[in-house]
């Protein structure tokens, strides 16, 4: 363990000096910097002018931050990635559609040929691809890398809810319709919970829905 966590730490600390440098290189020659990637993206919102310096984190959070990505996230990364292959060869009429709309884009030229503009140009076009984005959403709602997550609560809040409050001793206080929060209390996220909720994603909520309805997409942009 400690092993690997000493070449997360080096490998992640020379990613941060790379992108320091991209940065710096783009803003001397006065051009954005066009690095897609968790890390880049951070260090750019980092950077950013119309940020208060109080508001900034440090190059050794930014460290912190990828080492969780890189240790905690590839997991998920894979099992995310193997049930959604899985739900593909379950419904073949699903993966033929998805081919066609990857090769809709894909580059006439070999891909080690292309600059690094063009890259980027091939990603935004990956990235807006409407079918593979429905497949990516449905396939993580469905079989959640994350079963749940727990979470501390920063400051007193009120949670609204869409029904009564149910007591832990099973009674139903009509009257009321938002849950107290106080601070230092550890919320216990249900990812798995919201995701196959039949009340939220209808009677079908336990299978792969990859006929989208308006409505499966509202939710959709409000969970992710």
């Amino acid at each position: 363990m400690e092993r690997s966590q000493k070449t997360i730490h080096r490998v992640a600390s020379r990613l941060i000096q790379e992108n320091n440098r991209k940065i710096q290189e783009a803003e001397k020659d006065g051009l954005p910097f066009l690095g897609k990637d968790v890390l880049s993206l951070l260090m750019k919102s980092n950077a950013s002018t119309d940020l208060l310096p109080e508001h900034r984190i440090s190059d050794e959070d930014i460290l912190h931050n990828i080492n969780t990505i890189m240790f905690a996230g590839s997991d998920t990364s894979s099992l995310g990635l193997t049930w959604t292959l899985l739900l593909l060869a379950q419904h073949p009429e699903i993966q033929t559609r998805l081919r066609e709309e990857l090769l809709s884009i894909a580059p006439s030229s070999d891909l080690a040929n292309l600059t690094e503009d063009e890259i980027h140009s091939l990603y935004d076009n990956i990235a807006n691809l409407p079918f593979l984005d429905n497949v990516c959403r449905e396939s993580l709602r469905l079989v959640s890398p994350i079963h749940s997550s727990l979470r501390v609560a920063m400051q007193d809040d009120e949670i609204p809810t869409s029904y009564p409050v149910h007591r832990r001793d099973g009674t139903i206080d009509e009257g009321r319709r938002s849950v107290t929060v106080t601070k230092g209390s550890f919320v216990h996220v249900a990812v798995e919970g919201f995701n196959l909720d039949k009340g939220i994603w209808g009677e079908d909520a336990w299978e792969f829905q990859y006929v989208v309805s308006f409505v499966i997409v509202e939710f959709w942009s409000v969970l992710t």
